[in-house]
């Protein structure tokens, strides 16, 4: 109830930090989203992406964890850190080699497991960045 009384107070979208929007993670991430290239579980980019959101948000993980009720699966944290840097959904099916349903579904399912029931995919983006 707290989180939708936060999105509902927020008059506009949240704008992206500018610490984030000024890092060298940020940078590197456009640079993957320009060359049109999938950005793999493992690499590297992945670790400063996460760096860089804690920096700005040092509960962001912990937060997330709570919401979803425990386990945070990777393409959860994945998909969440994309949303937290402005990346667009056909941006995520280019980073994250997945059709745009799936990343529709991802968004979706992360609503579900935080407020038991789909309150669409603008919905959970806001909640995001607010974290």
């Amino acid at each position: 109830n707290k989180l939708l009384s936060l999105y509902n107070n927020s008059q506009e979208q949240t704008s992206l930090s500018p610490r984030l929007l000024q890092s060298e993670a940020y940078h590197k991430l456009q640079e993957v989203i320009e060359k049109g290239v999938e950005l793999k579980d493992n690499e590297e980019l992945w670790k400063e992406l996460e760096a860089a959101v804690l920096e700005c948000s040092p509960n962001f993980r912990t937060n997330l964890q709570l919401l979803v009720g425990g386990k945070l699966t990777s393409y959860n944290m994945h998909t969440s850190i994309l949303i937290k840097f402005g990346v667009s959904p056909t941006q995520m099916t280019v980073l994250l080699n997945r059709t745009k349903g799936t990343i529709v579904s991802r968004r979706e399912s992360l609503s579900m497991r935080i407020f038991d029931r789909k309150l669409g995919v603008k919905v959970i983006d806001e909640i995001i960045r607010l974290l």
